[in-house]
């Protein structure tokens, strides 16, 4: 199991390397906005350093869903930005199955 903190880093290194990389984003980055605690872990919500800034919707991203970081193991999973809710509760029964055989 991780801690909150730790899925904060993990998240952060995933916008390192994964998202700010990009030559597209060249002197942006991505920055967390907001997160959420749930049994399977943890959801961060990303935009852009422009936007956190401005809030203009000129200089938000679009497209980009939100990163889950699972609290067994730290794992990254890259949600879809149409319907995270729907990916999030297909995690979450997962999760759930997964558990409750292991428990048992």
């Amino acid at each position: 199991m991780i801690t909150a903190e730790r899925a904060r880093e993990i998240a952060n290194i995933f916008l390192a390397e994964e998202v700010n990389a990009q030559p597209q984003f060249e002197g942006i980055t991505g920055e967390i906005t907001r997160f959420d605690e749930h049994r399977f872990g943890w959801v961060f919500f990303y935009q852009s350093s422009t936007w956190v800034k401005t809030r203009d919707i000129n200089d938000a991203w679009m497209g980009h869903g939100p990163v889950l970081i699972d609290r067994r193991d730290g794992s990254v999973h890259a949600l879809g930005s149409a319907r995270p809710e729907e990916d999030m509760a297909r995690f979450q029964s997962r999760y759930d199955a997964e558990t409750i055989q292991k428990d048992r």
